[in-house]
């Protein structure tokens, strides 16, 4: 996963095309790994921002968050405890800015999310609590806001 979506700049006005498609390979390894998973929400918040870099000035595009959410048994209860854990997944210009800033961080929480999955499907584990993953998309953003909405 490294090598494949992390390894080139990954910012969205440098290399837009390698922006878009690690956010859907992102889409497609969640897909894979999610498969009949109970309890797992996975939602694409989209949102409208302004980007600042360098020298330039602002310029308007869309971001989206990755949201995946492990519903535990206490879930909407208040009982519930939150575990919130995030990365970035877009970056700056050089290669080993772009492993480090943040594609490291987004190849962990997707070996979690793998793991997690594969240990409720295959060994009957259940969470009590709820586990929220969220992949944050363009870092250097003027504002990025997680809203989460529980329904």
């Amino acid at each position: 996963l490294l090598l494949q979506y992390f390894a080139t700049s990954r910012n969205p006005l440098i290399n837009e095309k390698k922006w878009l498609s690690t956010r859907a390979g992102i889409l497609k390894e969640l897909e894979r790994n999610l498969l009949n998973v109970p309890n797992v929400t996975v939602e694409k918040q989209e949102f409208k921002t302004e980007i600042l870099y360098r020298q330039q000035g602002p310029t308007r595009l869309k971001g989206a968050n990755i949201v995946v959410t492990f519903h535990g048994l206490n879930s909407r209860t208040k009982h519930d405890e939150i575990l919130l854990v995030g990365a970035h997944y877009d970056s700056d210009s050089t290669r080993l800015a772009s492993i480090n800033d943040n594609g490291s961080g987004v190849v962990a929480i997707l070996e979690c999310i793998r793991r997690l999955s594969d240990e409720i499907i295959n060994n009957g584990t259940f969470l009590l609590y709820t586990i929220i993953f969220v992949m944050f998309d363009v870092q250097r953003s003027q504002l990025v806001i997680l809203f989460y909405r529980q329904k």
